[in-house]
This record gives C-alpha cells, sequence and structure tokens, in this order.
C-alpha cells in the first residue's frame, strides 16, 4: 500500500520539472476597452494517474495568485467559485484535456494583467503552468463601424446602405447596432443585436450633404462606438451665377505699387457697361453633383477658358469694342444642363466725360438755385424789418437829418448880396410856418438847399438897389440812393451843421 503511493508522490514532483508539461500561449494579447477577444491556448502533459474518461478541469488565475485559496477568473469546474468582476466575461473554451483557450467578452480597464493556467486531471496530475503566462493589455476603444453607401445617390431611386462592425472572433456576441439621421425612420431606428444593419430608403435632392450615423453599442457599461457619412445626393446644375471682378493699377511709386479690386456678383441677363481699355475677369459658378462642366461662349461661337484648370474664368484684358455683346455660360452634367448670360456694352473715354460734365452742370443749376433762394428769403426778410421801422415814429432826430439840412443858395447879383451874411438861426421855411418840404421818397435821402438870406425888412437907402436885385430862393434835391439807415443814436450835443453855396 505505502509503496504505489509513494511511486505516485514521485511521480507528480517529477511532472513538475518535467519539460513534458507544455502549455502554448502568445505572450500579449491586445484588446480596444468594451470588445471581445479570444485567448488560443493548447496544453499536453504526460499520461499517468488518469484514464481517458477522466474529466479535466482548467482554471485561469490572475498573476500573482495562491491556486490553493484564491479564486480563479475562469473554471470549467461546477464547484469552484470565480472571481466577482469576472463572472460571466471570462470564460473557458472546449476541453480542458487538450483546449485551455479563454474567452473575455466586454473587457474593462482593470482587466490588465498577467494571467496562468492549471490543469487538474485524476489524482495525480495537479500543475500551475506559471512559465507559460500570457499579459492582457487593454486600451482605449478606437474601432469604430464602416458604412458602405454607394458614391452617389441618384433622387427617387432606393437604394440600400450597410453598417458592420468587423468582429474578430466567431465566439464573441455580436454588438447592438443602430442608425440615426434625417433620412432614418422611426421603425429603421430600432437597435438591432448584430455585427451587420442594413438600411433602405429613398433620397431626396435635401438629402444632399446631411448626415447619416451608425452607432454601435459594445458594453454593458454604455460604451460605445459610431461613425457619420455625409450622403452624396446627385443632382442637376442650378443656382448659377456670374462674377465680376475688376483691378486698377495705381503709378509704382518707388519699389511700391497699390491695386483696387472690385468683385460684384449679376444676375442672368444684366447689362454692364464697360470703359473702354478696362480689364475684367469673369467667373461662372454652379452648384451641381457631380461637379458640371462649365463653358463660355459669345454670340454663339465657343470661348477657350483663360485657365484650363478652372475652365469657369474669363479673363477679358483690355476691353475693346469687338468685346461688346453677350456672354453665355453653360454648366452640364449628366443629370442636365442651365445656362446664365452677362452683356457688356463698351463705353468710350469721351463719353464718360460728357455724363460727368452733364452731371457737373445739374448740380451747379442746383446749388445756384439753393443760394438764390436763400438770397431772396434775406432779402424778404431785411425789407420786412426796414418796414416795420419806417412805420414806427421817430423820438429822436437820425444822423441822416443833421447832414447838409439847410444849404443856402447866394446868387451873385450885386455887392449887396455880396455882404449878406448867412444866419443859420433863420431857416427859410422858418418864414412859413405851414408850408412843409415835400415827402422824400422810399430808399433815397433828400437834401433840399434852399437860402437863408430871405427878404426882410430893410432901409430906404437899400429899398431901390433891393428892387433891381431882387434876391430869388432856390431849391436843390440830392438823392442818395441805396444808404443803410445808421442804428446808432445821435449825440445829444450835437448840432446841426450848415454850408453854404455862393454862384459867381
Amino acid at each position: 500500500m505505502l509503496l504505489p503511493l509513494l511511486l505516485a508522490v514521485l511521480w507528480a514532483g517529477s511532472w513538475a520539472q518535467n519539460p513534458a508539461f507544455q502549455l502554448q500561449v502568445q505572450e500579449l494579447v491586445r484588446v480596444q476597452e468594451g470588445l471581445c477577444v479570444v485567448v488560443p491556448c493548447t496544453v499536453s502533459y504526460p499520461v499517468g494517474g488518469w484514464v481517458s474518461s477522466t474529466p479535466a478541469y482548467g482554471f485561469w488565475f490572475k498573476d500573482p495568485t495562491a491556486t490553493d485559496s484564491g479564486l480563479p477568473v475562469a473554471t470549467n469546474k461546477p464547484d469552484r467559485d470565480v472571481q466577482t468582476h469576472t463572472r460571466g466575461r471570462f470564460q473557458l473554451l472546449g476541453d480542458p484535456r487538450q483546449n485551455c483557450s479563454l474567452l473575455i467578452r466586454d473587457v474593462h480597464m482593470e482587466d490588465s494583467a498577467l494571467y496562468f493556467f492549471r490543469l487538474e486531471r485524476g489524482h495525480y496530475v495537479r500543475y500551475n503552468f506559471v512559465e507559460y503566462k500570457f499579459r492582457l493589455e487593454v486600451t482605449a476603444l478606437t474601432q469604430k463601424p464602416e458604412i458602405y453607401v454607394p458614391e452617389t445617390l441618384k433622387p427617387g431611386h432606393q437604394v440600400t446602405l450597410i453598417c458592420m462592425f468587423h468582429r474578430t472572433f466567431e465566439e464573441c456576441p455580436a454588438p447592438t447596432l443602430s442608425w440615426r439621421g434625417a433620412t432614418v425612420s422611426s421603425h429603421e431606428a430600432r437597435p438591432r443585436t448584430s455585427y451587420l444593419s442594413a438600411l433602405t430608403f429613398t433620397p431626396r435632392p435635401q438629402d444632399h450633404g446631411t448626415k447619416l450615423t451608425c452607432r454601435v453599442d459594445v458594453s454593458r457599461k454604455g460604451l460605445s462606438t459610431e461613425n457619420t457619412v455625409l450622403l452624396s445626393v446627385a443632382y442637376a446644375p442650378k443656382d448659377m451665377v456670374i462674377s465680376v471682378s475688376q483691378t486698377d493699377w495705381c503709378s509704382p511709386l518707388q519699389s511700391f505699387s497699390c491695386a483696387l479690386s472690385l468683385s460684384a456678383a449679376l444676375e442672368n441677363g444684366t447689362s454692364l457697361p464697360v470703359l473702354e481699355g478696362q480689364s475684367l475677369r469673369l467667373l461662372c459658378v454652379a452648384h451641381s453633383n457631380p461637379p458640371a462642366r462649365l463653358s463660355w461662349a459669345r454670340g454663339g461661337q465657343t470661348l477657350s477658358p483663360s485657365q484650363p484648370s478652372d475652365p469657369g474664368v474669363l479673363d477679358l484684358p483690355q476691353i475693346q469694342t469687338e468685346h461688346e455683346g453677350e456672354f453665355t455660360c453653360r454648366a452640364q452634367n449628366p443629370l442636365g444642363s442651365q445656362i446664365t448670360s452677362l452683356s457688356l456694352s463698351v463705353v468710350y473715354e469721351k463719353g464718360f466725360a460728357s455724363k460727368a460734365f452733364s452731371g457737373g452742370i445739374f448740380l451747379g443749376i442746383g446749388l445756384m438755385t439753393l443760394l438764390f433762394l436763400c438770397f431772396i428769403l434775406i432779402v424778404v426778410r431785411a425789407l420786412r424789418k426796414k418796414w416795420t421801422q419806417a412805420e414806427t415814429p421817430r423820438s429822436r432826430v437820425s444822423r441822416r437829418s443833421t447832414l447838409l439840412d439847410y444849404i443856402n443858395v447866394v446868387p451873385k447879383t450885386g455887392p449887396l448880396a455880396q455882404k449878406q451874411k448867412t444866419k443859420p438861426s433863420s431857416p427859410s421855411w422858418a418864414t412859413d410856418p405851414d408850408a412843409h418840404p415835400p415827402e422824400p421818397r422810399k430808399n433815397q435821402k433828400e437834401l433840399y438847399l434852399v437860402s437863408h438870406n430871405c427878404p426882410g425888412p430893410k432901409s430906404s437907402t437899400q429899398a431901390p438897389e433891393s428892387e433891381n436885385n431882387q434876391e430869388e430862393t432856390h431849391y436843390a434835391v440830392l438823392n442818395f440812393p441805396g444808404l443803410r439807415p445808421w442804428n446808432t443814436q445821435r449825440p445829444k450835443d450835437t448840432h446841426p451843421e450848415y454850408a453854404e453855396i455862393q454862384f459867381h
């Protein structure tokens, strides 16, 4: 009884060091978080202490773990418990008698570690393959689903799009796929557990450029990945427009020069006047899918593009008379065509000058009219003010009435007349209180010149001479048109001034 038991113990010890215990597994296994991986593994061991019907039990442990007291991460032994965080995710595949492969679902970051395998079969095979370990390395999730869509979608034609999430191992469970986008109906948006999902819809022209997304949920923790494509829906050319740009260069100053560039977008059929000698660039743009082929024509004759790589550009270096006419741009693709046109009219320098001159004349006339109206307004206001002052009785004698109010005119009639002297205290009209000088006319200052030597009592010796040489009173009127009244008041100490005019 003791001998067989001793031999069995010796055999077990020798098997621990026996190269007959072999295990094949890759040393490093990389997997992205949330995905599934299968670690292939094969095992071989010597025959002894078991028969073909003896079951084999395999165990995978995280290194380091005591196999007699610690819990494995996966095993096929029904009565052996496993670690909580690996339960349902780590699974031993196949028959451990030869296959030690390990399946890991929904990989977590904390699963990164070293793992070793243990085999138990019969009463004598108890072996830890610690010299054959593998390292599990978990990385961030970067894998995305692939969407297969035709290069160009035609409006009104039904099409099927496919979303696929590649799987590396057949043993791994399928993820959950779903669609999201403006073209997805509520029925097609429901998630499906599969590695492949198909979406069927009928594209419309307005679907061009819209987004379509395929989402893959790979983890019960909510980890997911997705991919988005832009739909390309074909349509005929539309929204054509011609842009006209003009560049004027100024004279260079030493090593510097300047340029003024103007650009404008014109509608179909626009007529554009252009000064002779100017340079223009015509740019034709059309929206279409696939891109339309652009061409220029004038008067039914096709024009060569200025830039072969960009046929929508047409340069006109110097506008001449022969450039006058209609320029037509045509855009065409397999779905249709569209045209737009522009009419150029050449204007000479004189034409522009005459227009500018005419514009200047009209501007000058307008300014002169405005100034004339302002002048009339000023004159009317001045006259109204003057009439108001004339109606108000003046309490004081103005300065106009103090100058040359009286002028004596003494005709040369004899010695007596020469000896007579002017007396300022006896004005001519003082002898006739009822007499009034004539009223002055408007805007005129009238001065009356009278003789101050009016007839009066004389001596008898002078009577004959007086009768022969009777003095006559002469009047003279001096008009001063347009004199503006003085607003200043006459000083109180001002005295009348007199002048005497004698005729010899």
